[in-house]
C-alpha cells in the first residue's frame, strides 16, 4: 500500500527554444494546488515533457518524454505512431515495456503504474495543434487499458475542432472522469461533444495559483504600465509594430508611469534563439518608442516573475492570455487585444470570469489607434475596475479550490 497518490500529467512544457511562460504556469499552478490546500491529498507526480531533464530541474518533480507526436512533421508520421500506440494498447500493459518503442517505456511504465493521469491546462485541444491533440489521445487510451482514471483541468477546448479531432477530443472528454474548463464557451462545447454535465466544471486557469516572484533584476521606480506582444498578430497583417509602440507609450506617458515590455515566449541560456517570438518584439517596440515615455524590457520571466509585473502594474495591455490571467488574479485591470477566434475565446473567457469581457479590443482596431483611446479609458476607470474585480475573486479562488478538491479525489489510489 503506498501513501501518496500516483499521478502521471501532461502539459505543453519543457521547450528551451521556445520558452512559453503561460505553459509552465499551468504545471506550476497544478502542482502547486495540493500545497495551496494543506492536507488535500498527498501527491508523487510525473510530468510527460518534451525536455525531461530540463522539467525535472525546473519542477523539481519526476518527468519521462512525451510519445513524440507533438514533433512529428505531418499527418502520415503523427498516423504512424497512433498506429503503433493502437497496436500497444490492444496488448496486455504486462508486455508494453518489452514491446513498446525504447523511448516511450518510462512513460507507459508510469501510466501503468500510476492512479491517475491528468491532462494539464491549456489551448492544446484544437485542429490547430494536431500532434498535441493525438498525443492526448494516445495517454488518455494507455491509461483506459490500464484500468488508470484520467481528468482534465482548465482547458479551451477548440474553437476549431475540424475532423477527425472533434471525434478524437470527443473521445478524451467523454472517457474523462472529470472535466475543467476555463471559458464558457468551452463548457458548451464540451457537452456538445457528449461530456455529461456533471463532470464538466468552468473554473479559472489553473495559473492562478502561481505565487509572485519580484524579478532578479531590479523593477523601474515608479508606476508603470505592463505589456506583452507576440509577434503573430503582426506577421499575419504584414505590420510594423510602430502603431502599436506609439499608442503604448502615449498612453503611458499621459498616466506618468513606465512602460515596462514583458516577454512571455522566448529561448532560455543555451538554446537558439527563435526567429522572432515576444523578446524580440518587445525590443522592437521599445526602439519605436524612443524618447516618446520611459521604457523598461524586462528579461523573460519565471511564472512568478511574470506574475509578479502584473499584479504590481497598474493595467496591463496583452495580446499573449496569461498576463490577463495574472493581472486578474491579483486585482490589476487587463486590456486584451485578440488575433482570431481562437485569441479571442481564451482571452473573452478570462475576463468574463470577472465581468471584465468589455476590455477586449481587435488587433486591427488597436493597430488603427483605438489602442490609446480605450488603455487610457481603463486608467481612468481603474478604481471601479478594481473593486469589481475584487468583489469577485475570492468566490473565483474558492470555486478553483472546489475543483481541486474534486480533481483529488479522481486521483486518490483506488478511487
Amino acid at each position: 500500500m503506498h501513501s501518496s497518490a500516483r499521478i502521471v500529467t501532461v502539459g505543453d512544457v519543457g521547450s528551451i527554444g521556445h520558452y512559453h511562460v503561460g505553459d509552465e504556469a499551468m504545471l506550476d499552478g497544478l502542482l502547486h494546488a495540493t500545497t495551496r490546500l494543506a492536507g488535500m491529498l498527498d501527491t508523487d507526480w510525473t510530468v510527460v515533457s518534451r525536455s525531461p531533464l530540463v522539467t525535472a530541474d525546473r519542477n523539481r518533480v519526476r518527468a519521462v518524454p512525451t510519445l513524440g507526436f507533438a514533433d512529428a512533421y505531418d499527418d502520415a508520421g503523427r498516423g504512424a505512431l497512433l498506429a503503433e500506440a493502437e497496436r500497444l494498447v490492444a496488448t496486455e500493459p504486462s508486455r508494453w515495456e518489452s514491446d513498446a518503442p525504447p523511448a516511450w517505456v518510462p512513460t507507459l511504465r508510469a501510466l501503468r503504474d500510476g492512479d491517475a493521469l491528468v491532462i494539464a491546462g491549456g489551448g492544446n485541444l484544437n485542429s490547430h495543434w494536431p500532434g498535441l491533440v493525438l498525443e492526448r489521445l494516445a495517454l488518455s487510451r494507455f491509461a483506459a487499458a490500464a484500468g488508470v482514471p484520467w481528468a482534465l483541468s482548465s482547458q479551451t477546448i477548440g474553437p476549431t475542432l475540424d475532423p477527425p479531432h472533434d471525434a478524437y477530443v470527443g473521445e478524451i472528454l467523454r472517457g474523462a472522469a472529470l472535466v475543467g474548463v476555463r471559458e464558457d464557451a468551452s463548457r458548451r462545447r464540451a457537452l456538445e461533444l457528449g461530456v455529461p454535465e456533471d463532470r464538466v466544471a468552468c473554473v479559472l486557469d489553473d495559473a492562478t495559483g502561481v505565487e509572485p516572484v519580484p524579478p532578479a533584476i531590479p523593477p523601474p521606480p515608479g508606476p508603470f504600465v505592463a505589456a506583452t506582444f507576440d509577434p503573430h498578430g503582426f506577421a499575419a497583417r504584414g505590420a510594423g509594430v510602430e502603431p502599436v509602440a506609439h499608442q503604448l507609450a502615449r498612453v503611458a506617458r499621459d498616466a506618468g508611469c513606465t512602460l515596462v515590455l514583458v516577454p512571455h515566449v522566448g529561448s532560455v541560456a543555451g538554446s537558439a534563439p527563435p526567429a522572432a517570438e515576444d523578446v524580440t518584439v518587445a525590443g522592437h517596440i521599445a526602439a519605436a518608442v524612443g524618447d516618446r515615455a520611459p521604457v523598461h524590457v524586462a528579461a523573460l520571466p519565471s511564472p512568478g516573475e511574470a506574475a509578479w509585473w502584473a499584479a504590481r502594474a497598474r493595467i496591463v495591455v496583452s495580446s499573449r492570455y496569461h498576463p490577463v490571467v495574472f493581472a486578474l488574479t491579483h486585482g490589476t485591470p487587463a486590456l486584451f487585444v485578440h488575433q482570431d477566434d481562437y485569441t479571442r475565446t481564451k482571452g473573452e473567457g478570462a475576463l468574463a470570469h470577472y465581468g471584465m469581457d468589455r476590455w477586449s479590443l481587435a488587433f486591427d482596431d488597436a493597430l488603427g489607434g483605438a489602442l490609446t483611446s480605450v488603455g487610457q479609458e481603463l486608467l481612468r476607470a481603474e478604481s471601479s475596475t478594481r473593486a469589481q474585480i475584487d468583489d469577485r475573486r475570492t468566490a473565483l479562488a474558492a470555486a478553483r479550490d472546489a475543483f481541486h478538491r474534486r480533481l483529488a479525489g479522481v486521483c486518490a489510489p483506488g478511487a
